[in-house]
């Protein structure tokens, strides 16, 4: 099956990083193969009518998916049909959103997926899958693998139904359209390196962050006294940082198992605002 479906591949020339009408903000990240060390990059047969893959995806942070990026090889004209389900694989019915992709240079081709349109509103931790499925014209994107389980990426893989085995993963960048306000979101997977986010914090201002279960809990004495927080007990606080004159701050820890699964939610200390939470 690796022959026919799969082909690992040592390097990526000539790569166009360019993203087409993105705005939004970077969400999830199943790696391209030309991020991953050349053992551990692989390709995978879009081109094929009869092969229909669908990856699991988890929302790190409320709002509207705005789209996804995927990372194509094949001959100039190459294309795909791909669609986004609600909810995770496998999924056999209606996409929310379905659309085709078309590889336009000879070279690696970046391509951005736009469904804004479908107006897909997410909170986080919530599941949608990605499908593709080949149009018999040469497209192949790229993604990892890594053997005995992928640490790349950990949400699943299907094709044609089936799960494809924990070891492969199409590589993806998910971005999203953040609701206004006060807004905190995380990139990456428990445990290990996260990129934690804030924006619409007050310019220069002290954010704190703060962690537990979910739940609710008032905040007793201090600048913010009477402040409900979606956090049960008396939550830990994980400490107070600067933004910058943006009103964005963004942290880089890295989380221990331990934390894997509590909930972390962010204040401003000037007004008093509290974010949306996320699952570590």
């Amino acid at each position: 099956m690796k022959n026919l479906l799969i082909t690992s591949t040592l390097a990526l020339a000539c790569l166009t990083a360019t993203a087409h009408g993105q705005s939004g903000t970077l969400d999830q990240v199943s790696p391209f193969g030309s991020a991953v060390p050349g053992a551990n990059s692989a390709s995978y047969n879009f081109d094929s009518s009869t092969l229909v893959w669908q990856a699991e995806v988890f929302a790190g942070m409320d709002g509207t998916l705005e789209g996804f990026q995927l990372e194509a090889t094949g001959p100039i004209g190459a294309t795909a049909t791909v669609a986004v389900h609600l909810g995770s694989p496998w999924q056999a019915g209606t996409p929310t959103w379905s659309g085709t992709i078309t590889k336009t240079i000879v070279s690696t081709e970046l391509i951005w997926v736009d469904v804004s349109s479908a107006n897909i509103s997410l909170s986080t931790g919530d599941a949608f899958t990605i499908q593709g499925q080949g149009n018999d014209n040469g497209m192949w994107v790229t993604g990892s693998f890594q053997s005995p389980v992928n640490t790349f990426y950990a949400p699943d893989l299907f094709l044609n139904g089936a799960q494809f085995g924990p070891e492969w993963k199409i590589g993806f960048h998910t971005y999203m359209l953040s609701p206004a306000g006060f807004t905190l979101s995380i990139l990456g997977n428990c445990p290990g390196p996260m990129t934690i986010s804030v924006s619409g914090a007050t310019p220069n201002g002290s954010v704190a962050l703060a962690y537990g279960n979910a739940g609710s809990w008032t905040i007793p004495n201090g600048p913010c006294t009477g402040t409900v927080l979606d956090l049960a007990g008396v939550p830990t606080l994980a400490g107070f940082f600067n933004a910058d004159a943006a009103g964005t701050l963004t942290l880089a820890p890295n989380v221990p198992a331990g934390l894997c699964g509590r909930t972390l939610q962010a204040v401003d200390m000037t007004t008093c605002t509290v974010s949306n939470t996320v699952t570590l």
